[in-house]
């Protein structure tokens, strides 16, 4: 990766955002960590990043530390990865958690009747149906069998 065109590119991004923040050499272990994440995460995805933190109210000065974290914060892999995945993204543009959360409770309710109705269809707790489920999915050609209606089972002698 090309230090100084990275670092050419973060600044003009910094300044696209009208953050004051920019970076004046990229050596040493600042460019190992770089190219540490270049491999693991492409180029793309560095810029996706990028942009998410110039738009981060919460990277640049509004946090409890008063400062702005910098660009060695953003190296480290735990951060950049909440970055990308919009830990930090201002409140105004992130989803709302709790409708999000309830939708996902929903979800999974209603998936939890659906088994337990299918386990009553075999004479089993919920319990064991999911175990037996997990058997057949495994390749268990007993637990396949069982998990078929009795009309639709294969004779075993």
């Amino acid at each position: 990766m090309d230090a100084e065109k990275f670092r050419i590119y973060f600044n003009a991004i910094q300044a696209r955002h009208h953050r004051a923040y920019t970076i004046q050499a990229i050596s040493g272990p600042r460019y190992d960590k770089l190219c540490l994440i270049a491999r693991q995460f492409g180029k793309p995805i560095i810029c996706q990043v990028l942009e998410k933190a110039a738009k981060s109210d919460f990277i640049n000065d509004k946090n409890k530390f008063g400062r702005h974290l910098g660009f060695d914060w953003l190296l480290y892999r735990d951060n950049f990865v909440k970055v990308l995945e919009g830990y930090y993204d201002n409140q105004h543009e992130q989803p709302k958690m709790l409708v999000w959360g309830k939708d996902l409770e929903e979800d999974r309710r209603k998936k939890q009747q659906e088994a337990a109705e299918e386990a009553k269809k075999h004479y089993v707790t919920y319990e064991d149906y999911r175990q037996l489920r997990a058997r057949a999915q495994a390749g268990d050609k007993e637990a396949q069998q069982l998990l078929l209606p009795p009309e639709e089972r294969e004779e075993t002698e």
